[in-house]
């Protein structure tokens, strides 16, 4: 049986932690794991899902909204251009001039054009501005990797509530016809109970027994119509009518074949591929780099800026180099009392690296688990499946048998209805069984974060 080791996740997350290198790279669109199962059922309704879900939807606007905030915070390290044009016209009055016929007003107009271009630019000496940049790249490549996960999650979600709804119709069968044997058994009792071979009381337990029946029919037909509105509801599709949930119950009565056995040894690096350890991990980054920024606030920031144009009182004379202007600048901001708000800021951002670091090694340590109990639950369950074919099908050459015994006349009719009612018992635990591998290998995939690796290039755990 597959186990990772302790010490590989806690090598892992330690490097992660460490590195200022991506150890994970969020792939999109997911790998479409479920294909292994070939079942086209399968493949419709989970590609209905993906397209349709309206949460999938809002997590894709989100992660299109953060990619435009990594072209803001890349734009802060370049330098910052304007333009700007000015027109001004304006009148003054001088009152009171000694100016003959001017009388006591003497208004003056004037109008005063100018074009400018200004440039300013903040020199990035600590790495704030690029620790910025980096900090707004881990939050996308986490908005990434969490819109990935979703992906994942709606796709193991999809392949179960199938799985659950196409058992369901399959036990809704067996439970008709168990109803039906119940009935032909009942008249056979009655048969007999008006000859005088039986009391009233084996009527009474047959009645029981169908009784008992309708209401297991009742409570499955149910359950049946709460699991195609729950899938319903994951592919992103109005309620179905009955008759057309009876028309896709038809289309999608079978079960995909049991799934063929999981790789004998899986390496503990494919975890990096899960979407939720590459969002934990970038969470990590952007943490660290805003830690950064943080540590640089506490250093003086130096920008330059200069400014260039024309200016005068005619329009015409705007591109005339004879009327130009311009202005050179620095300026230089140092940090001298805040009252400690500062490298408050900063140790809050080192504790929020912290935090994640521990985070980030519990998602790791948490998905191993969820391999490891995947695995040795396909092993059992396999096991517990193997042994109840071999029950069902003992049974039903038992319920042959029997049918041949009933030919030549020495056995009874009731006697083929018990072993025909055991062997649906049977095959409805066969089916249970196939559903709960079916679940099983969903969650080993979904702990995988998708399709198996190829087993003869990639490194082994030890055992």
């Amino acid at each position: 049986m597959n186990k990772f080791s302790l010490f590989s996740i806690c090598s892992l997350a330690l490097v992660a932690c460490q590195s200022t290198e991506p150890l994970t790279t969020p792939a999109a669109p997911i790998p479409n794991w479920w294909a292994s199962l070939e079942s086209e059922g399968l493949d419709a309704s989970i590609a209905s899902a993906l397209g349709a879900n309206l949460e999938l939807q809002s997590m894709a606007s989100a992660v299109q909204a953060s990619a435009d905030r990594v072209r803001m915070a890349g734009a802060d390290l370049l330098p910052q251009v304007g333009a700007g044009f000015d027109w001004n016209r304006n009148q003054r009055n001088f009152i009171g001039l000694p100016i003959p016929g001017a009388g006591d007003v003497l208004p003056v107009m004037s109008t005063a054009t100018g074009m400018t271009i200004q440039l300013s630019w903040e020199v990035d000496l600590w790495g704030r501005i690029s620790s910025g940049q980096r900090a707004a790249v881990a939050d996308h490549l986490s908005l990434q990797a969490q819109f990935a996960a979703a992906q994942l999650s709606l796709s193991g979600q999809v392949a179960k509530s199938y799985f659950a709804w196409v058992e369901g119709l399959g036990q809704l069968q067996l439970l008709q016809a168990r109803h039906q044997i119940a009935q032909d058994k009942l008249q056979l009792l009655k048969k007999r109970f008006d000859l005088g071979l039986l009391s009233a009381n084996a009527i009474h337990q047959a009645r029981a027994s169908i009784d008992g029946l309708d209401a297991s029919l009742a409570s499955r037909q149910r359950a049946n119509h709460d699991l195609q509105r729950q899938l319903t509801l994951l592919l992103g599709h109005a309620p179905l009518t009955t008759v057309q949930a009876d028309a896709v119950a038809r289309a999608n009565a079978m079960l995909p074949k049991i799934p063929s056995h999981a790789p004998a040894n899986l390496p503990a690096d494919l975890l990096q591929r899960r979407p939720d350890v590459a969002a934990a991990e970038s969470k990590v980054r952007a943490a660290t780099a805003r830690s950064e920024m943080a540590q640089a606030a506490l250093y003086p920031q130096f920008s330059l800026s200069a400014s260039g144009g024309t200016s005068s009182n005619e329009l015409s004379d705007l591109l005339s180099g004879d009327f130009k202007v311009w202005s050179l600048g620095s300026n230089l901001l140092v940090p001298l009392f805040q009252g400690g708000r500062l490298r408050a800021r900063r140790d809050a951002a080192l504790h929020d690296v912290e935090r994640l670091q521990i985070a980030f090694a519990q998602k790791l340590l948490v998905a191993a688990h969820e391999v490891a109990a995947a695995l040795d639950h396909e092993f059992l369950l396999r096991q517990e499946h193997l042994a109840a074919t071999r029950s069902s099908k003992r049974i039903l050459s038992i319920e042959t048998q029997q049918r041949e015994a009933f030919a030549r006349g020495t056995i009874n009719a009731l006697a083929v209805l018990q072993a025909a009612d055991q062997s649906l018992l049977a095959q409805s635990r066969e089916l249970t069984l196939q559903t709960f591998l079916l679940w099983n290998r969903t969650d080993l995939h979904l702990a995988l974060g998708g399709i198996f690796p190829s087993t003869k290039t990639t490194p082994q755990l030890n055992r």
